[in-house]
């Protein structure tokens, strides 16, 4: 009995000791940073952060005008505006700032998006912001997230 406790005591105390490990070293790697206000609307308004990129530009969503809308953090927030729709809503960013997500366009159907700063390919009313369209005829598509290299994963 004592060796069974004997070694259960020294697999606590390395359990222990890599997990103090392990936390001084994440500890070291993030810190907290306070973004400021999304946007000056009311307390019962939503916001939802999303992603976040390796260089640090942020993803959310918030409620503005009764509507989710598609923001960008990069020192101030940016409104990435819609397909022409009352909506939008982002899920991924890369470290190029390009964010991927859905939005309304103007016949009312959510279709997945891709904005991309300064771009120049995207709707007349936001040409930063591009409808990635849906597959064989369908009426609905999702981008969940895009890689360093531009690609992009979602659901149609």
């Amino acid at each position: 009995m004592a060796r069974l406790f004997t070694q259960m005591f020294r697999s606590l105390v390395l359990a222990a000791f890599v997990l103090t490990g392990v936390d001084s070293v994440f500890a070291t790697l993030y810190s907290v940073k306070d973004l400021g206000v999304l946007t000056n609307l009311p307390a019962h308004n939503a916001s939802e952060p999303n992603a976040i990129s390796n260089n640090g530009k942020v993803e959310a969503s918030n409620v503005t005008n009764g509507f989710y809308m598609a923001f960008i953090y990069g020192g101030d927030w940016t409104n990435l505006g819609t397909l022409g729709g009352n909506g939008s809503f982002g899920l991924g960013v890369n470290d190029s700032s390009q964010v991927v997500g859905r939005s309304i366009t103007t016949n009312g159907l959510s279709h997945a998006f891709l904005w991309t700063p300064g771009g120049s390919d995207g709707v007349a009313t936001n040409p930063e912001m591009k409808d990635l369209g849906t597959f064989a005829g369908g009426t609905n598509s999702e981008a969940d997230s895009i890689n360093h290299t531009g690609q992009i994963a979602g659901y149609a």
